[in-house]
């Protein structure tokens, strides 16, 4: 073979090469599809005003499940707040959140009540968030008549045993469930058949900690399900350096692994009573129980959206990883081909060379 014929040859293929990287650079695929939005309005005091210092900042949220509770959201981004004067702000504020994104929190101070949600679909030429109002002191509010108690706890009940039967849980799970269940109900029967007024009252309250106590054990069983979901999830592409999960994701899943982590050791959920006859201590246990449920539960949505944007990443990625595989392939057998003409092409100069010495 003629060596110009062989320079020619090295020259494509190294074209080749060059196109072939370049191509795997362009196919470096996206942890997730992006917006960015901007949005802009006034801060104005709310209509319950408390003399309070101007806040300096908006803040934007991801969309929470108990936007009660903003300084736990998700991501966040925020924008100063340019005052007029004492009491009225302008501001305009941009930001980025994931093309699936369909509302936002604004707020300029989460430890209060007032927050706007802006649907991003219909953003408004100007947006009025208040400011000033007292803060968020919401609670669990928990009935003193008997009755109603007892109605409440056996509601409770009913919707458990319903739910169960679609649960993930193993046997020993549904009996643990199931072993609180005919606790509570053991206590209503207590709690009606008893004619001490403040035995019946204290058993009332026993059947709706039961009742609580069991929901919260359900939702922990399914925060863990979850977390072993998303871990399957993550081993399925462990061998795959190209797949990469969405940053937020995966924040908000380790946030749920974390607060599983913290509450599956909890003492409660092995009692099976709450400890106490006295009203008092009986109203706060059961505040308590509802408070974990609720971190608990609002963890598991956490994790469960996780999943599906993790998810959602992942096959939006593979036709990417796929083709990067391909070109990878591409490139290996190229450099070969490159290798071995480089050979023959050292070859041949390395002989002529030879001769004219």
């Amino acid at each position: 073979m003629e060596k110009r014929t062989i320079v020619y040859i090295l020259t494509i293929i190294i074209l080749l090469v060059a196109i072939s990287i370049f191509i795997s650079i362009k196919l470096t695929p996206k942890t997730n599809n992006y917006k960015t939005y901007v949005v802009s309005g006034k801060v104005l005091p709310s209509k319950d005003f408390v003399n309070q210092r101007q806040p300096k900042y908006v803040y934007v949220y991801y969309p929470f499940h108990l936007p009660n509770y903003l300084c736990r959201g998700n991501e966040f981004q925020l924008s100063i707040i340019n005052w007029i004067d004492e009491k009225e702000g302008k501001f305009e504020i941009y930001f980025t959140v994931p093309e699936k994104m369909s509302k936002i929190i604004l707020t300029v101070d989460c430890s209060t009540c007032d927050y706007k949600e802006i649907n991003l679909n219909e953003i408004p030429e100007s947006i009025d968030i208040p400011w000033g109002s007292a803060k968020c002191e919401e609670s669990y509010e928990i009935s003193d008549k008997k009755d109603e108690i007892i109605d409440h706890a056996r509601n409770m009940f009913n919707y458990i045993e319903k739910e169960i039967v679609e649960k993930p849980f193993n046997e020993s799970e549904k009996q643990s469930v199931k072993e609180d269940i005919r606790l509570g109900r053991d206590a209503i029967f207590d709690s009606e058949s008893s004619k001490e007024e403040d035995e019946s009252l204290s058993k009332a309250y026993e059947s709706q900690w039961l009742g609580w106590k069991a929901e919260y054990k359900m939702t922990l069983f399914e925060l863990r399900y979850c977390i072993d979901k998303v871990d399957t999830l993550f081993n399925t592409y462990k061998d795959k350096n190209c797949f990469i999960p969405d940053y937020t994701s995966y924040r908000s899943f380790i946030s749920a692994n974390e607060s599983y982590n913290s509450r599956k050791d909890d003492r409660t959920l092995n009692e099976n009573s709450p400890g106490t006859n006295n009203i008092t201590e009986l109203e706060r246990k059961i505040k308590n129980l509802h408070r974990d449920f609720d971190w608990t539960k609002d963890s598991l949505y956490e994790c469960e959206d996780a999943f599906q944007t993790l998810n959602a990443t992942f096959t939006y990625q593979e036709p990417y990883c796929d083709a990067r595989t391909v070109v990878s392939w591409s490139i290996y057998t190229l450099l070969i081909i490159l290798g071995f003409f480089a050979g023959i092409l050292y070859k041949k100069i390395t002989i002529k060379w030879t001769k004219q010495t």
